[in-house]
């Protein structure tokens, strides 16, 4: 074999080698493809958020395993979800989603790794650390208000869709809303009033075919707003309506268009919606099963909720909303009903005008921090968390620790050297020292787990919202957890949205202690910190949220965990010897005095309260006699605190400050930060609340009717005859 033949095979194997080399370190294709797909870029604040999830396998056997998701913010796991029992066969596998609520954050843009675990191996299907091969969650950031409206139509992507422009415009609530204000003292020490460039409203529209709606009414606390027009509303099959009226009736607002081909379904759905409307017109179908009347805009309460169904014959908008039948002033009223904006801004001139109220001179003095944006606060977590931690966790005397101390200083001091020069062994000091050290060490940890450890792990508070004749329509309960050691808790849950606390967390932190400005007086916007949800490896969710799943978690030992649970309710509230549709003339102090002596028959002792605007009357106050006292005289016990309860659910129930100026209540979202508790217009003089509450062991149970009177207020003073 001649030497240049040599060369040449040489250099072939070579490079062979080289390619072979190459084509090994060249990662093979994956057998499946993941995405994680929303409904909207900017989801609504606070709330859970509706998507689907897709498998687009690469091979034709059988992948079976479980879906691990992973969201964090920059390095910060907020949420881990473990999705059982996935089976994919070589074809395209989508299914539903439902992301609990998120914390707020100061970035709008959320990671999300994504891990496809069989029994033999596990795939990535998506990782933050990876440029190419990554999830983004887009997520409102904190320092706004992010407002959604999903919009149902058939054929989503058809230019024909004449109601969805019109209505993605005429329910934005900042199409007729001034952005939020806020009082700046300029440097001459006058007080003026500016737009606040943080803290705004963004409203954003959903556009969604009708077989995406859920059948079950948690999924739908993913929106403010929820319309049916162009077809929707014929595609939609009887549990997804059923779904749509039980979260009408628990507080969501609902927009209808009942155009297209309907059937008797649909019309037995809209005579529903139309229960408490006053004289409603006849849902009948013409030959061609359409809605054969055309009787304008009706608004109409249904439950805690709001329904509003618009003509279904023609366009209803062309270009603009003012060029179509329906006129701005018309759209606005509507609009406002659905938002549940607060009575005193309905007589409105061009927009809605949410100026907060001008500083006091203390405020000028001493900084204008009360003149918060327009974003959701933590209301009531701190005094949540102080009725409910357990009574009998004690502080160690100061007497006893002041007798430890001098008992240990006498051993180390004159005891050591005595009794070592007693014995002669006085060469041991450096011995007993550590050794005695190390036991009065024990002894007052010992000392202090036996003064703080429970034998309870926390209160909860049950809040039952009731409507008619005693329908619950939802129910909030805050639950704490305090342990004595550490562990490691399961919760299985059905048919609820769990949102956990950060009980340390605000919303957003103050610069300084107020709102700080630029040197032209605009307003910064707030550092944010960020509120730790379901952080950590050994906490996650593994199930479908919210039909059936398990929370797994870690409590640390003497650190409080409040969880807020949230589900929308079908049962009956208790007979407390009055009726609930009609509790009497609650506005007078004589139909006080008969409610009064109504519950006073009930078995249990109950706390009575009646709101209405910025007056609470007590009906019944819990009793305070038979307090029980530990050894120091510190009270405990459940009756000392009913008070304290029934306040704070008053604080919820009716809020003022913040988003609560423009508005009075909001659909139901299931979040960490009590919003959806509030219920009362305090602007309005006919909205009157009651709000009964009982103890059950370490529970407090309170139930919540709003009633609709005429404006008697004049009346709460004098004795009616």
């Amino acid at each position: 074999m001649s030497s240049s033949l040599k060369r040449n095979l040489i250099a072939a194997l070579l490079l062979g080698s080289c390619l072979s080399a190459q084509a090994q370190d060249v990662p093979p294709k994956e057998d499946l493809a993941f995405n994680l797909e929303t409904y909207t870029t900017t989801p609504r604040s606070y709330s859970p958020i509706l998507g689907k999830i897709t498998f687009d396998p690469r091979v034709t056997n059988l992948l079976e395993g479980t879906l691990h998701l992973q969201i964090k913010d920059a390095e910060v796991v907020v949420l881990q979800m473990q999705i059982p029992d996935l089976a994919v066969a070589g074809t395209l596998y989508e299914s539903a989603i439902l992301i609990p609520p998120l914390p707020p954050s100061g970035a709008k843009g959320l990671n999300v790794d994504a891990r496809f675990v069989m029994e033999d191996r596990e795939i990535v299907l998506s990782s933050s650390d990876s440029i190419s091969n990554d999830l983004s969650l887009l997520i409102t950031p904190a320092n706004q208000r992010g407002m959604l409206v999903g919009i149902v139509v058939e054929g989503k992507d058809d230019p024909k869709t004449a109601n969805l422009n019109f209505l993605s415009e005429a329910l934005k609530f900042d199409r007729y809303a001034n952005q939020p204000k806020a009082w700046v003292q300029s440097a001459g020490g006058t007080p003026n009033l500016v737009t606040m460039q943080s803290g705004t409203f963004r409203t954003a529209h959903a556009t969604l075919e009708p077989s995406v709606i859920p059948t079950e009414p948690l999924s739908l606390c993913s929106f403010d707003v929820l319309a049916v027009a162009d077809g929707g509303l014929g595609k939609l099959q009887e549990n997804q309506l059923a779904a749509m009226i039980q979260w009408v009736k628990a507080g969501g607002s609902l927009c209808i268009v009942p155009d297209g081909v309907l059937s008797a379904m649909h019309t037995s759905f809209l005579t529903d919606l139309l229960k408490e409307y006053d004289d409603p017109p006849p849902m009948i179908l013409n030959e061609l099963r359409e809605l054969a009347y055309d009787s304008g805009v009706l608004k109409t309460s249904l439950g805690l909720g709001r329904v509003v169904i618009l003509p279904p014959t023609g366009r209803l908008g062309g270009e603009s909303v003012d060029e179509g039948k329906l006129s701005f002033e018309q759209c606005q009223d509507f609009a406002g009903f659905l938002w549940k904006v607060r009575s005193e801004h309905q007589q409105f001139n061009e927009k809605w005008d949410f100026e907060p109220t001008p500083p006091t001179k203390e405020q000028i003095l001493y900084g204008m921090d009360s003149n918060e944006p327009a974003v959701a606060t933590l209301t009531g977590i701190s005094e949540a968390t102080e009725q409910l931690m357990p009574r009998n966790v004690r502080m160690v005397p100061l007497s006893l620790v002041g007798l430890l101390l001098a008992a240990y200083v006498f051993l180390v001091g004159p005891g050591d050297y005595l009794l070592l020069g007693l014995l002669k062994a006085r060469r041991f000091t450096w011995v007993v020292f550590p050794l005695v050290t190390a036991g009065f060490t024990i002894a007052m940890v010992a000392l202090s787990n036996h003064f703080m450890s429970t034998s309870e792990t926390g209160g909860s508070i049950e809040v039952y919202d009731v409507i008619g004749s005693g329908e619950v329509v939802r129910k909030t309960t805050l639950d704490l957890d305090f342990f004595a050691a550490p562990r490691d808790v399961e919760e299985k849950a059905k048919a609820e949205l769990m949102a956990p606390i950060d009980i340390r967390a605000s919303v957003y932190d103050y610069q300084g202690g107020g709102l700080v400005f630029d040197d032209d007086g605009n307003p910064i916007p707030n550092r944010f910190r960020q509120s730790v949800m379901f952080s950590g490896e050994d906490s996650y969710l593994e199930g479908r949220v919210p039909n059936s799943y398990t929370r797994y978690r870690s409590v640390k030992q003497w650190q409080p965990e409040l969880t807020r649970y949230f589900s929308i309710e079908n049962s009956t509230a208790p007979n407390l010897g009055f009726d609930w549709d009609n509790p009497g003339e609650i506005w007078t102090k004589a139909g006080r005095r008969k409610l009064r002596a109504a519950v006073s028959k009930y078995p249990r002792q109950l706390g009575l309260r009646i709101l209405n605007r910025s007056q609470q009357f007590a009906v019944t106050d819990l009793p305070m006699a038979g307090v029980v006292t530990d050894q120091s005289g510190y009270p405990f016990g459940p009756q000392t605190y009913y008070d304290d309860y029934l306040d704070l659910i008053s604080d919820l129930s009716a809020p003022t400050a913040n988003f609560f100026r423009y508005v009075s209540a909001i659909s139901p979202n299931g979040g960490s930060n009590f919003e959806d508790l509030a219920m009362l217009d305090t602007s309005d003089s006919s909205q009157w609340l009651l709000v009964a509450s009982w103890v059950e062991d370490d529970t407090q149970v309170i139930y919540r009717r709003l009633y609709n009177f005429p404006d008697a207020s004049e009346l709460n003073d004098v004795e009616a005859k």
